[in-house]
């Protein structure tokens, strides 16, 4: 059990020997003024007290900079980062260049955590006697705006997971927001965020898999997820033909996993075919024609890993045959929202 001492927390188990590690919060931060300080006061507030709070604006034009600035005054672990606009993984990875904790951990900045969130993490870790370079906590509760809230049901309970056993299962959260990284795992591999898409995540799952052994699972503590239609996953941007970068970061994982001859592990095509049914009409046919870029780089050994059905996707694709495509897609009849909320770990 970690036992507060001053305002540091000491445990009675020392992982190769250090006291309670620095963990650096990466905040990217793009106009959330409404929810910025709600989001703040929930890391400045943690009783794991060992944090650098690395808030990175990435070119708000609201008023997120003030709002950080005056809590920088409050709080001398605030570390402001200023940059010019490059979405959610250009800010991520900024951050990641100057953490210097020893675990690393990315907050979207209009969610937030409950106060023993990270403590909960550090003390799991501490308990197992191991070295992990993730900790997960698969707690995630949805919030509204008017105060409605929905807890998710938990899986997969605490404990030591393989990774490769779990990714892509029912109840592991694929978001980065639900882990804890250690700092050298990612930097000494070279892992960051692709940017310039959405569904990075989902990249980013696959990305680490060939440098991933186990997990530590933990169920203490709750990750508030905020449901806002102007999010990234909110209703309306997600309804737009931003869908189309899940075919793009679909053949990045087939390119990351050939790489270190992993293709056993690809993810269902299905999914394009999920997000290609979620967008209007008018957009179908643009998705279909970013699809087909994509996947000049997904080659046939592709189809040595899959079922005949995902063959007929893949064919229709490569071939850049959009009637037979469409035909399939109308084939596919598991529910979309379900696949969504899955994927982004609510």
């Amino acid at each position: 059990m970690i036992q507060k001492s001053g305002n540091r927390n000491v445990s009675d188990i020392k992982l190769n020997k250090l006291e309670t590690p620095l963990v650096s919060v990466v905040l990217p931060i793009y106009n959330v003024s409404d929810y910025l300080a709600e989001c703040l006061d929930s890391v400045i507030n943690q009783t794991y007290r060992n944090l650098e709070i690395i808030c990175v604006d990435d070119g708000s034009t609201d008023n997120c900079l003030d709002i950080i600035k005056r809590y920088s005054v409050k709080d001398d672990r605030i570390i402001i980062l200023e940059k010019k606009n490059g979405g959610l993984s250009s800010a991520r990875n900024f951050g990641l260049k100057k953490a210097k904790g020893e675990y690393v951990y990315f907050l979207d900045s209009d969610d937030k955590i409950s106060d023993d969130y990270i403590y909960n993490m550090i003390d799991a870790l501490f308990k197992s006697g191991r070295d992990f370079d993730i900790i997960c906590n698969t707690t995630i509760t949805k919030i509204w705006d008017d105060g409605k809230a929905k807890k998710n049901k938990v899986y997969l309970g605490d404990g030591v997971f393989n990774y490769i056993s779990i990714l892509g299962k029912k109840g592991y959260p694929f978001s980065v927001w639900s882990k804890i990284y250690k700092t050298s795992f990612l930097k000494q591999n070279n892992l960051c965020f692709k940017e310039g898409v959405i569904f990075e995540d989902f990249e980013f799952a696959y990305k680490i898999l060939p440098f991933v052994n186990d997990v530590l699972i933990v169920n203490k503590g709750e990750y508030f997820y905020r449901q806002r239609s102007t999010s990234i996953f909110g209703g309306v941007r997600l309804k737009g033909d931003k869908n189309s970068d899940f075919a793009i970061v679909f053949a990045e994982v087939y390119v990351n996993l050939k790489k270190y001859n992993m293709l056993q592990y690809m993810p269902n095509i299905k999914s394009v075919i999920k997000y290609f049914n979620r967008v209007d009409d008018s957009l179908k046919h643009k998705f279909f024609n970013v699809a087909v870029n994509a996947f000049k780089v997904v080659d046939d050994e592709f189809i040595d890993y899959v079922s005949a059905k995902e063959r007929k996707v893949y064919s229709a694709i490569k071939s850049d045959d959009y009637l037979t495509f469409l035909k399939l897609s109308k084939t596919f009849k598991q529910k979309v929202k379900s696949f969504i909320i899955f994927l982004i770990g609510g």
